[in-house]
């Protein structure tokens, strides 16, 4: 049997999203705590998101000693109302609030023109295995609604309607929802790459 991939994060949701993603393309992920049996604190992140992608994937694979492929993962939005807020920083801006993200976003977001609450959520990916290390970029675009929607997904989903659509993420069907993601369009890109 083949080795999985390791998902070099200690976010859960983020961990079960990429395993679910990478089993469309027929491979294994699942989150590096499976094998060490132990939670690391990573590094501290940058304001680079590739270089927190690669830090994370390169991390996990010194920790286990070059044993299994590792998958660092960066993500972010870019707000076209609010442009020098978030991006890079989106962790350290949500960690701002208390609120949950939804609330915090849409508090943000209520002077908001329609024509300005333009959504772009991006991910950087990177594989660090005994071939290499590969790097890909994933983007959904879209815009804010001005209220949460939906049971589906997590975090954001509620609240982005891709572009297209007329429902948020969380009113589509998983596979729709999972197919139209930024983390989605990444690990495609990251597939092409490796073959």
């Amino acid at each position: 049997m083949k080795q999985p991939i390791l998902i070099a994060s200690n976010n859960q949701d983020k961990s079960q999203e990429l395993s679910a993603i990478s089993a469309l393309f027929g491979l294994q992920a699942v989150n590096y705590q499976t094998v060490a049996a132990t939670k690391f604190q990573f590094p501290e992140e940058t304001l680079d998101y590739v270089q927190n992608a690669q830090q994370k994937a390169g991390f996990i694979w010194q920790k286990l000693q070059r044993s299994y492929p590792a998958l660092g993962d960066d993500s972010g939005i870019h707000l076209d109302f609010l442009p020098n807020r978030f991006n890079e920083a989106t962790k350290r801006e949500f960690a701002k609030s208390s609120q949950d993200h939804v609330t915090y976003l849409l508090q943000l977001l209520e002077e908001a023109p329609l024509e300005r609450r333009g959504i772009t959520m991006v991910t950087h990916l990177v594989l660090r295995n005994y071939r290499g290390i590969y790097h890909a970029t994933g983007y959904l675009t879209g815009h804010v609604a001005l209220q949460a929607m939906g049971t589906g997904g997590f975090d954001l989903d509620r609240i982005v309607i891709p572009t297209g659509f007329q429902q948020t993420l969380a009113q589509l069907s998983p596979m729709v929802r999972m197919r139209l993601g930024h983390r989605y369009q990444a690990m495609t890109h990251l597939i092409q790459q490796m073959r």
